[in-house]
């Protein structure tokens, strides 16, 4: 009977630590997903999980705070490999370098193909080199339109 019970409290203090983080890695995603950046960079730590840690970056991105962002991105290279690849692209991308950011989301994603940061930031890249490259048009009815200031109406030309 005591062996039971000494294995109940040892499987629960176990299913206990292991779910601790998982939790705060949701909370700290769902302050992201709620816009509330700042909460998301004071309660991720070094020692947080390494999605947590992206998201921090992330998180320095949306504030403007593109020193903070590259620090938080280097600070995934001690997570693995996949991980180095996603944080050399977040550096990359902040420096303005899309190429590179590129080219290192693709070694992310062929580290690791399941890796859902990984697959965000190539999406992420690829979007911003097509933004870039593409030249910006505007619609024949505005080109030709005439504004008139005085009524504040446009009329065709």
């Amino acid at each position: 009977m005591n062996t039971l019970l000494a294995r109940t409290v040892v499987f629960a203090a176990a299913v206990t630590a292991l779910t601790r983080p998982v939790a705060a890695q949701d909370e700290v995603r769902k302050l992201f997903e709620s816009g509330k950046y700042q909460e998301v960079v004071e309660r991720t730590s070094g020692e947080s999980a390494p999605e947590a840690r992206y998201l921090k970056a992330l998180a320095h991105r949306k504030l403007n705070q593109n020193d903070q962002a590259k620090e938080a991105f280097r600070q995934l290279a001690e997570a693995g490999d996949a991980w180095k690849a996603v944080g050399e692209s977040g550096v990359a991308l902040v420096d303005g370098n899309v190429d590179d950011a590129v080219n290192a989301a693709r070694t992310a994603v062929e580290r690791n193909a399941e890796q859902a940061e990984a697959q965000f930031q190539l999406g992420q890249r690829s979007m911003r080199r097509v933004r870039m490259l593409r030249p910006r048009k505007r619609s024949p009815r505005r080109r030709n339109a005439r504004h008139n200031w005085r009524t504040r109406t446009i009329t065709p030309a």
